[in-house]
């Protein structure tokens, strides 16, 4: 905000070593409270501050600014800050930081300046927060319904939308319920929700909700792990009946212990990937059909 009362930093004594201050046109202040060497950490932070503001990186001001009044608390330091945050149009701290260095510097000859900056900045304050716009959430039972917020289509639920505060019509609607209306107060920055539960219209035909296919995909992966398991002891089946094959070609009496080992081995391989296959293509085939039915079981 440009005012003329008020209208930028100004450097008081870059050469006699004091802290220096925005300085009102037309306006005096208060001196500084302490006058440190020009090397000192405080004064290269309020420079610094100035050179940031001059060039409009304000919160980068802000931080010099602070660094310096951490070592030297003065008056000076916190009315820069609230320029600073008045140029960034952050009117809450802008405000507390007004009254502050008037707290600090009560007889400031620029004090009814500085009042007059804070009352403009006090109403810019409430005007912003009555602009502010403000999350509502607006969820339905069952989901999907249509949402007309003061008779502006906003979208299906669930539905966050952001609103001026103040009171807001809902409207509601779904195929097979009954129209649903809502009336909602929207509070300055407080989030806010609203559920509505719909009705069904009386011998209506509400939307069908969506198969639970749950045990369907249960029974396809189970299915499907098991015929993987048949093809694993199938091949070892396989496997044991070669080796057997190869020792009973080239065996001696010696090796038929080994040869019977094999050979039980393969069979009771072979059993194993047969019930494997039988169980993994049962549980497959049920799988199919219950995602093709909606069904959570095969009839």
């Amino acid at each position: 905000m440009k005012r003329q009362a008020l209208a930028a930093l100004a450097v008081a004594s870059l050469t006699g070593g004091g802290v220096a201050r925005a300085q009102p046109a037309q306006a005096g202040g208060p001196a500084p409270s302490s006058s440190p060497a020009e090397s000192s950490p405080a004064r290269r932070a309020y420079l610094a501050g100035v050179e940031h503001f001059r060039e409009k990186r304000y919160s980068d001001a802000i931080a010099e600014f602070n660094k310096a009044y951490r070592i030297d608390p003065n008056p000076v330091l916190v009315f820069n800050m609230a320029r600073a945050f008045e140029e960034l149009k952050d009117y809450g701290p802008a405000v507390e930081f007004y009254k502050k260095y008037l707290e600090m510097a009560p007889q400031a000859e620029d004090r009814p300046q500085v009042e007059a900056t804070i009352r403009t900045l006090e109403l810019l304050r409430e005007r912003a927060r009555a602009e502010a716009r403000v999350p509502l959430a607006v969820t339905s039972k069952p989901d999907g319904a249509r949402v007309l917020v003061d008779g502006q289509e906003a979208g299906l639920t669930p539905l966050q939308v952001e609103l001026a505060p103040g009171n807001h019509f809902l409207t509601l609607e779904k195929q097979g319920y009954t129209r649903a209306s809502a009336e909602v107060t929207i509070e300055p920055d407080t989030p806010a929700r609203r559920e509505v539960q719909l009705v069904p219209m009386p011998g209506g035909v509400a939307d069908a909700e969506a198969p639970d296919r749950t045990w369907a995909w249960v029974a396809l992966g189970a299915g499907g792990a098991m015929l993987a398991g048949g093809a694993f002891f199938g091949m070892q089946a396989l496997d044991k009946h070669g080796e057997a094959d190869d020792l009973a070609a080239g065996g001696t009496a010696g090796d038929a212990d080994a040869l019977r080992s094999l050979q039980d081995d393969g069979s009771r391989y072979a059993l194993v990937a047969d019930g494997l296959y039988a169980a993994g293509a049962a549980g497959v085939i049920a799988g199919v059909v219950m995602l093709v039915t909606g069904g959570e079981e095969a009839p």
